[in-house]
């Protein structure tokens, strides 16, 4: 019996129309974690994670890496 679940809902959050980068929304990104939180609440155990060596970091994707500046108040909204 299977207690874990790795869900991948929100690696795709910055696909737009025809497979584009599209910006992914920190707003659409609470939207998926909340209701994979809550709907597994007891249930099982949702392991969370950001990202993985196939994809752009979480700190590039969701916040500002342009300046030394910009990366570390985006890295710590996003821990």
């Amino acid at each position: 019996e299977l207690k874990m679940i790795f869900q991948f809902e929100h690696m795709s959050l910055d696909k737009g129309p025809n497979l584009t980068y599209q910006r992914p929304k920190l707003a659409d990104l609470k939207v998926v974690f909340e209701r994979w939180q809550t709907g597994l609440n007891g249930k099982a155990w949702n392991a969370l994670y950001w990202d993985n060596h196939d994809r752009p970091r979480a700190v590039s994707k969701y916040g500002d890496d342009s300046t030394p500046f910009y990366l570390e108040k985006s890295a710590k909204m996003l821990a």
